[in-house]
């Protein structure tokens, strides 16, 4: 199972979020997870979205330039601790980047995370049996 992400780069300077978020708010897509950083002159966000299939379209008709990547969901304890455990499971293995989102309401974590080969990483999480979430879930959240 994985989530697909959305990133697009942005330029750094003010407003420049307001076109992508706008084009997702009129074309009815929910924001479940993003993450936002910057260099010097660009800035990149990287969303998970609700109807991933809608948003990709959307933003290309709006002219803007998605990028699409396959992103681990890791379900883990909103608990000290969980973090840690979850990472032991991958020591050894290059993560390129992870970010996360709570539900306090079910008292969990979920990681999103980025490596450049998923099958491994996916597979050991599998087998300490951790819930893996996938784009069917976010759309369902």
């Amino acid at each position: 199972m994985v989530v697909k992400q959305i990133s697009i780069e942005l330029k750094n300077e003010p407003n420049s979020l307001s076109d992508p978020l706008k084009v997702l708010n009129e074309s009815n897509v929910n924001i479940r997870a993003l993450t936002i950083s910057e260099t010097y002159n660009l800035g990149s966000i990287r969303l998970i979205v609700d109807k991933f299939d809608d948003a990709v379209q959307a933003l290309k008709t709006a002219g803007i330039k998605p990028i699409e990547a396959e992103m681990l969901a890791v379900e883990i304890d909103d608990a000290p601790g969980s973090l840690y455990k979850a990472m032991e499971t991958i020591k050894g293995i290059n993560l390129d980047y992870a970010y996360s989102i709570i539900n306090q309401s079910m008292k969990k974590a979920i990681l999103f995370l980025r490596f450049r080969d998923i099958d491994k990483p996916k597979q050991l999480f599998i087998e300490k049996g951790y819930k893996l979430l996938s784009s069917e879930d976010m759309r369902n959240m």
